[in-house]
């Protein structure tokens, strides 16, 4: 039987080679190893979540979601600031909190962690999903913290003491995006479909006409009156009071992840 020793060294010399590259111009390989680790190889594949970047309210710093953890970047020179690691999967999305102070992220871990961005320590775990976080949102005055899960619920958590306030329930798929509008008193999130939340009530508000199947991302206009969301190929804005279409637009030909 013919055996192929040759392929194999050849696979594992070009993996040494690009870490030996990698490790003389970068020095995260060695940054927030888990215990007996002696070095990382690559930096990991972007998340998949609606919001795998974020901007911090200031400019200043760039969060990117991964496959190894939370990259923070100097958004002026683009350097490598920090590498939050702790979620034990995937992150799917991170946001930062309205004053800039807080990064919460969601993984595929189930749990959703905030961390403290001057020092990259989490300040909290936030524990009770049963699948993992796909989106997180904070409100405007950036006490309350949405997530949307696999296990088909959206939590509020309170962001002073990490305990859950309310969860909604009703979708019939993974909750892809959660959004508060910029008056904090409705939360929208996206399945199979979309649905409005009364944040103070904990009610479903009345459910948007004509909607799509599949929805990926979901966002506020800045004064709250409309709402965009992604789906496969399209983009549509909403009427938030009436829940009508005001406008498709269509070019895309794939799942449209995000819209900001």
């Amino acid at each position: 039987m013919k055996k192929f020793p040759s392929l194999f060294s050849l696979t594992l010399l070009l993996a040494g080679v690009l870490f030996t590259q990698d490790s003389r111009a970068e020095g995260y390989t060695r940054w927030n190893l888990p215990r007996g680790a002696l070095a990382r190889l690559g930096k990991g594949s972007i998340g998949l979540g609606d919001q795998a970047v974020a901007y911090s309210p200031d400019g200043t710093r760039i969060a990117v979601a991964s496959g190894i953890g939370i990259w923070l970047y100097d958004a002026t020179t683009g350097a490598e600031a920090a590498l939050l690691t702790g979620h034990t999967f995937w992150v799917n999305s991170v946001v930062f909190s309205p004053d800039g102070q807080t990064l919460a992220s969601g993984g595929g871990d189930n749990t959703v962690r905030l961390w403290d961005v001057d020092t990259g320590q989490v300040k909290t775990t936030l524990i009770g999903h049963r699948g993992g976080v796909e989106s997180v949102s904070f409100s405007s005055d950036g006490q309350t913290l949405a997530s949307g899960s696999y296990d088909e619920t959206v939590r509020l958590w309170d962001v002073d003491t990490g305990q859950v306030k309310t969860t909604f329930e009703g979708h019939t798929g993974w909750v892809e995006s959660v959004s508060f509008s910029p008056d904090g008193q409705t939360l929208a999130s996206g399945s199979r479909e979309i649905r409005l939340w009364d944040v103070e009530s904990g009610l479903e508000k009345p459910p948007l006409q004509g909607q799509m199947s599949g929805v990926r991302s979901v966002v506020f206009s800045p004064d709250g009156s409309s709402l965009a969301s992604g789906s496969w190929g399209k983009i549509r804005l909403w009427d938030v009071d009436t829940g009508q279409v005001k406008i498709t637009f269509t070019g895309h030909t794939s799942w449209v992840r995000s819209v900001v």
